[in-house]
């Protein structure tokens, strides 16, 4: 691996780890951020498998402190759709490769559209393998409209105070010190 690219690597490993410090926020987590900003700063042909190997650290811990609430969930269908969602996510931030070294507004529109992608995909791999939902446009909408509920009251409240606030959370701290630390490795090496 590119020593370039071992800080950010840890950085998101980290990332990863500090879910357990965010564990009583339901879905305030650095998964969408850490795709999200893979695909800005990281190489493309391992920028996908840092953010994924993070995550996938991430959630074997989770399934090893939290048996009985963790382990089932990590081995389940639904975690093939979290996978999907997280390329979905690296996608965008891929794409907004142009915005890596300025502040502008499409940072924050690929936040709330990789938020948006996420949550989509997701529940879309929940409605799928559910047997509690109708395999139709409408039994669709009905899984939508609970995952919102998932969100711990007020329908859109919630879902924006989560998932959206997390990601523009983690992928603003996520931005900057990856940013930061190739800047400072790019000088390093100019000066060497």
């Amino acid at each position: 691996m590119n020593k370039a690219f071992l800080a950010p690597a840890v950085v998101f490993i980290m990332a990863a780890m500090s879910r357990l410090a965010f564990i009583g926020i339901p879905n305030f987590t650095p998964i969408v951020a850490m795709a999200l900003v893979g695909g800005v700063y990281l190489n493309r042909k391992i920028g996908f498998l840092i953010p994924l190997v993070s995550l996938l650290l991430g959630d074997l811990v989770l399934a090893i402190v939290f048996k009985n609430l963790y382990h089932d969930y990590l081995f389940s269908k639904n975690m093939l759709f979290v996978y999907v969602a997280l390329f979905g996510c690296y996608t965008i931030g891929y794409y907004n490769r142009k915005a890596i070294h300025i502040i502008s507004l499409s940072s924050p529109f690929a936040a709330i559209a990789a938020s948006v992608l996420f949550f989509l995909i997701t529940n879309f791999g929940a409605w799928l393998s559910s047997p509690f939902y109708a395999k139709t446009i409408h039994g669709l909408g009905q899984c939508y409209i609970a995952g919102l509920a998932f969100f711990d009251g007020a329908i859109f409240g919630n879902f924006f105070l989560n998932l959206l606030a997390s990601t523009l959370f983690f992928s603003t701290v996520l931005k900057y010190i990856t940013a930061s630390l190739l800047k400072n490795y790019l000088l390093k090496e100019k000066q060497n």
